[in-house]
């Protein structure tokens, strides 16, 4: 019952990120054609790049900039890689002081490998999330 229960929910929920990606995009997409619209729009996507995500931007970039970059933040690859996100998710069993999970990475050099690829037995291993920007 449990399992199917978690289809379920990852179904509501890929159902849920579906819909608020496709008015986010529907919804920038008529305010970038109502040209009164148009500066509130920007305005609005730039409070969210910086105000919400903390990224920094470019001054000086013309309104088109921003306006494609709305577009690619609510097209169809940002959907894809929120519902892959999802996904990774609702299939982990993460528990503090649990068993870890073997994820995916990639190496700086590009190379793939597993988390546990780098646990050795006798010591802990630590991984720790950051930015160093």
């Amino acid at each position: 019952m449990g399992a199917i229960w978690n289809r379920v929910k990852f179904v509501l929920l890929v159902v849920r990120i579906a819909i608020m990606f496709l008015m986010m995009n529907v919804g920038f997409r008529v305010a970038f054609l109502i040209p009164p619209l148009r500066p509130r729009a920007i305005a609005l996507f730039k409070k969210m790049m910086t105000e919400d995500l903390k990224l920094k931007l470019e001054k000086g970039q013309p309104d088109e900039f921003y306006m494609e970059q709305a577009l690619k933040a609510v097209g169809p690859n940002a959907w894809k890689a929120a519902a892959e996100i999802t996904m990774i998710n609702m299939r982990a069993n993460v528990v503090q002081g649990g068993k870890a999970d073997n994820s995916p990475l990639v190496k700086l050099d590009g190379t793939h490998c597993r988390l546990l690829d780098f646990a050795r037995k006798g010591r802990p291993l630590v991984v720790t999330f950051g930015s160093c920007t």
